[in-house]
């Protein structure tokens, strides 16, 4: 069997894709004019109800003027509704029914005049008329869908789309309707005006595409040559590329793992460095606890030298107190001296004793002189001992001052190192992370590789199938 050729399998593709565009193009534009139509018919009916119901609510307030009764009202409204008609063929109107529901009006079967049309069913079962009040009580007005006699024609029954409002002043529910059948047909004529044009239109582009493809079909063939063979080239350049992309990244991968080495080694001495100084640090700080303590000893020594030397100074008063009190005694045991030699014997007893008064007022100046000497030079000591303990007590604190330093900075070195830690871990995991996805992208590249030789056969079947068909 002959091989269809090149030409009629790219005309046989325009044509059967030109049809199916034409089809959906055509299922669209259906399915749009349907939507469009029914919903300019609701507005359409719902404003012919508007019509009469305003026409009804003119004779309500002739009535409420007095120019009229309210039966004579009535009357004049359901004359004047029940002569409306429109339509192509004058054929729609309007009726009315009452809440209960009983038919108020009907002009196309008189004989429901005055009866209950509760009973009134479809072919689906749809008590139509209570299905009006309903919505009149409900909402007022709105739509129905339900099955009814096509016009004149007893013998048929067509789905009709019907808007009712409710008047209630006087109890009434006025409604109009349309045949969905009726609308179909203008669908459908409307189709049909389409398909002639997308029809013609689609002739048309087929008798295009005949003969461009006649006239270019060999520029097609030289394209697909060139482009076979740039495929081929670009597909050995890229297969190169890739082995010496492959190359290099293998190069670095040996060197991320060096270097992740190295940076765990210097994770580890930083580790290590961090613990140092955890521990320096704490023995810093257990040293200025004691330091601390010194310093508080110190300062209680302090105190006490201050509190001796004050002693010593209250007994040296004393002591002059005392070496006074034996200056006086001695004067006044001379003075009873002169006084006993003034009285001649009998005085002698009281010379004897005013001289043993005197020999001990000058032991005890003797004695208060050495205790006030002693005491002075234990004062002497007392003020060095006190001097020392301050310049002790100021060597403490500068000593106290110089640990808190050393406190906090090898609490700053301690954090720092912390830091450090944590970041050369961060390194160390983004360079693992490296790692992988150098290891991905190594794996990647092979399958660019084996996808490139796919390209590679590819671009020489394809360089066949030119040599085939046009060449």
């Amino acid at each position: 069997m002959k091989k269809m050729s090149l030409n009629k399998k790219v005309f046989l593709f325009i044509t059967t894709s030109t049809l199916l565009l034409s089809v959906i193009i055509l299922t669209s534009l259906y399915f749009n004019q349907k939507m469009s139509l029914m919903r300019e018919k609701e507005h359409q009916l719902r404003d012919l109800v508007n019509v009469s119901y305003n026409m009804m609510e003119v004779q309500y307030k002739a009535f409420k003027e007095g120019k009229i009764d309210e039966n004579t009202a009535k009357d004049y409204a359901i004359a004047a509704i029940k002569s409306l008609r429109y339509g192509e063929d004058h054929n729609e109107y309007f009726w009315i029914n009452d809440m209960s529901p009983k038919m108020i009006m009907h002009p196309m079967n008189t004989a429901l005049d005055g009866q209950n049309v509760a009973d009134i069913k479809d072919k689906r079962g749809t008590q139509i008329f209570v299905e009006f009040a309903k919505i009149a009580r409900e909402k007022e007005q709105g739509y129905l869908n339900y099955f009814w006699q096509y016009k004149d024609d007893k013998n048929r029954v067509e789905e009709k789309l019907s808007f009712v409002k409710y008047f209630k002043d006087w109890g009434w529910i006025i409604g109009t309707g349309v045949y969905i059948n009726d609308v179909q047909e203008q669908i459908w004529q409307t189709l049909f005006q389409m398909i002639v044009l997308v029809l013609i239109i689609a002739l048309i582009t087929l008798l295009i595409a005949k003969f461009t493809i006649n006239r270019d079909l060999a520029k097609v063939a030289q394209i697909l040559a060139n482009a076979s063979g740039l495929i081929t080239k670009a597909a050995g350049e890229i297969s190169q590329g890739n082995i010496s992309l492959s190359e290099r990244v293998q190069e670095q991968s040996s060197s991320l793992e060096e270097t992740a080495s190295t940076m765990e080694e210097v994770s580890s001495n930083i580790k290590q460095n961090a613990n140092n100084c955890q521990v320096a640090t704490q023995h810093t700080s257990k040293s200025l606890v004691t330091v601390k303590e010194g310093e508080e000893v110190s300062a209680k020594v302090q105190t006490s030298m201050k509190e001796i030397n004050d002693s010593s100074r209250k007994i040296a008063d004393i002591v002059n107190l005392v070496e006074e009190l034996a200056f006086q005694t001695n004067i006044l045991a001379i003075n009873a001296a002169i006084e006993a030699a003034k009285a001649g014997d009998l005085g002698k007893g009281f010379a004897v004793v005013a001289i043993e008064v005197r020999d001990l007022a000058q032991r005890s100046s003797e004695a208060a002189v050495e205790i006030k000497n002693l005491i002075e030079n234990s004062l002497t000591k007392v003020e060095e001992g006190v001097s020392f303990v301050d310049k002790n007590s100021e060597k403490f604190a500068t000593i106290l001052g110089t640990f808190q330093k050393v406190n906090d900075l090898m609490a700053e070195i301690n954090s720092a190192t912390s830091e450090q830690s944590s970041a050369v871990e961060e390194i160390n995991k983004a360079v693992t992370n490296l790692d992988s996805a150098n290891q991905e992208n190594a794996t990647h590249i092979d399958q660019m590789a084996g996808l490139s030789q796919k390209m590679a056969a590819e671009a020489a079947k394809l360089d066949s199938l030119v040599d085939l068909y046009f060449r």
